[in-house]
């Protein structure tokens, strides 16, 4: 029960710092970005490891990480709706269905990253544009 906990709070962290303004499309599409890194295997076994992955230093891989962003006080009506598709998300009861076309990387559209141009672009959903390996079929 307590590593469920721990998955919850990491899967939570990451829909309310990396998409809180985007509704639950864009929280859910960021969802997806974790649990198909979890699926590759090659960037960390759980939920926490996957969003951590990197915490602390400059190639973080999800920006709240490294940007002292998880320090500042929530915003008490995101945070919650964030836990909530979480937690529904981890049960089952709200399918990923495959929105982002299997990505692995993504990057707010008011950015230009420069490991953008090594990647094939999958969508665009509200303001963050999602990235997998050239080549890959869609998954999920």
């Amino acid at each position: 029960m307590k590593k469920l906990l721990k998955e919850h709070r990491c899967l939570s962290d990451a829909l309310y710092f990396e998409a809180r303004g985007e509704g639950e499309r864009g929280q859910k599409a960021i969802a997806e970005v974790i649990f198909t890194r979890l699926q590759k295997g090659k960037y960390g076994h759980s939920i926490c490891a996957v969003v951590y992955e990197g915490a602390g230093q400059p190639n973080c891989q999800f920006s709240f990480t490294c940007n002292g962003a998880l320090h500042k006080t929530k915003q008490y009506g995101p945070w919650m709706k964030a836990q909530q598709l979480a937690a529904r998300i981890l049960t089952g009861e709200e399918p990923l269905k495959g929105a982002t076309g299997g990505a692995i990387n993504f990057h707010a559209a008011s950015v230009d990253p420069d490991w953008a141009g090594e990647l094939a672009r999958t969508t665009q959903i509200g303001n963050h544009v999602f990235y997998k390996k050239p080549g890959i079929k869609r998954e999920m």
